[in-house]
């Protein structure tokens, strides 16, 4: 009896299996990408529904379509201050806007930039739209790894059923200026036998960061330690869209120096000697012109003294150098007036002059001058002013002319839009224009 009502029960079990498997249609958890390479293409119905994934809403509702009236579909993107763009850049948010004249289905499959990690992906999937008119669906805000590049966004809208497609393409970009690589340094930066240390950076607005010397690919902020055998440099790339930034690097790799602790004793004691040395001289020299002062004048620099006023000179001075001394009494001290020495000149010549776009100016004198990011706190916006860096060029004064060179900055200088970072040292006319990290423009004038 109990072996029967077993047999029973599984019969019943079995059944209810098939009725469910012939009555629930197939579903699979995500839609394959679409296969457009045998030509046109469309999607499954035995797929569920996919509505997006972001909120949307009907911005104007289309009167209902007269009979035979083909069904149209076309589409943009939007920025976050209503305008139509191509391009997202950073952090930024997009919308989509979609028009349909009529109500039916629609299906969007983003297709990421060539060489990104994955085809792409399905944002809606026969989502029903209930009537015609047009649609916003977005915000939309740029993934953790958002490939940059170009984005294609394909629609399929079935209604009436047929299928009409359109694309929209966009471009994303991190940043529309090079990486910046805030730091890079190794801790310590000398090692010996069996020792190591530690290489720490932070890079911002970079796609790929990459370290040489069989480190690769790594994060925009981290560390690595590292135990070379000898004094090795270490470079670090950061790249992106808009261009590529590097920076480098010593592990010093020998005995280390004696402790800096001694060392700075060391100085000490020398400054201290030194500024001994140098008020023993001055207390000489004040002692000894106090003893000339107090002498008596020879015969051979007296003059007679006749009337209220008299003049004399000492006649083995050189004229040029010599002390004209008056007395207005018989008996009163000589006051003395020195003469400046031929060829002294106080005054500093300006030669040149590099001149920023408000009119404010930084002025050449005869000798050299570094330029970096303390000469513009004033007129370039915090947010800008890392972009320069702190011994950004340095300009030079040579035979009557101005040199500019690069001093290895972190973004760059160009020279009348060309390029000059690692490259030497360039002449200035007048006239040329200076730009520091596509931040400031300086006009190079002469005189």
């Amino acid at each position: 009896m109990t072996r029967r009502m077993t047999l029973v029960s599984a019969a019943c079990l079995l059944v209810t299996l098939a009725l469910l498997v012939s009555v629930v249609p197939p579903c699979f958890a995500e839609p394959p990408a679409p296969d457009e390479s045998s030509g046109e293409w469309e999607p499954k119905e035995n797929v569920d529904e996919i509505p997006p994934p972001v909120a949307y809403s009907q911005l104007i509702v289309a009167p209902p379509p007269l009979p035979k009236t083909t069904p149209t579909i076309s589409a943009y993107i939007k920025d976050s201050k209503g305008q139509r763009t191509s391009e997202v850049v950073g952090n930024d948010t997009w919308y989509l806007i979609v028009e349909m004249n009529w109500p039916g289905r629609l299906s969007l499959y983003e297709y990421y930039p060539k060489g990104a990690p994955s085809k792409g992906r399905w944002i809606t999937y026969r989502w029903d739209i209930p009537k015609g008119g047009t649609w916003q669906i977005g915000p939309f805000s740029p993934q953790p790894k958002e490939p940059e590049g170009e984005h294609a966004w394909k629609m399929w809208f079935q209604a009436e059923g047929q299928i009409w497609a359109c694309t929209v393409s966009w471009k994303y970009l991190k940043s529309k200026v090079p990486p910046i690589i805030e730091a890079f340094k190794a801790n310590p930066d000398r090692i010996d036998s069996g020792q190591s240390a530690t290489l720490n950076w932070t890079v911002l607005g970079a796609t790929t960061i990459t370290i040489d010397n069989d480190i690769g690919e790594v994060e925009e902020s981290g560390k690595k330690v590292v135990q070379p055998t000898k004094t090795t440099v270490y470079t670090l790339l950061a790249a992106n869209s808009a261009g590529n930034s590097k920076a480098t690097t010593t592990v010093n790799f020998g005995p280390l120096p004696p402790p800096r602790d001694g060392q700075r004793n060391r100085t000490l004691l020398l400054l201290g000697a030194a500024l001994a040395v140098a008020l023993g001289v001055i207390g000489f020299l004040a002692y000894r012109q106090r003893s000339r002062r107090l002498e008596p004048m020879s015969p051979a620099t007296q003059t007679a003294v006749s009337g209220d006023i008299s003049t004399t000179v000492a006649p083995d001075m050189p004229a040029t150098t010599a002390a004209t001394m008056t007395s207005t009494k018989m008996g009163k001290m000589p006051a003395t007036t020195a003469s400046l020495p031929p060829g002294a000149d106080a005054t500093v010549i300006v030669r040149g002059r590099l001149v920023m776009a408000d009119s404010n100016e930084i002025r050449l004198t005869e000798g050299t001058k570094a330029i970096g990011r303390a000469d513009f706190k004033s007129i370039v916006p915090p947010d800008k002013l890392s972009y320069i860096s702190r011994r950004h060029l340095m300009v030079s004064y040579e035979n009557g002319d101005y040199f500019i060179e690069d001093e290895d900055s972190g973004n760059g200088t160009k020279l009348n839009g060309a390029d000059i970072k690692g490259k030497g040292k360039y002449k200035l006319s007048d006239g040329d224009k200076i730009e520091l990290s596509e931040v400031v423009t300086l006009t190079f004038r002469t005189g």
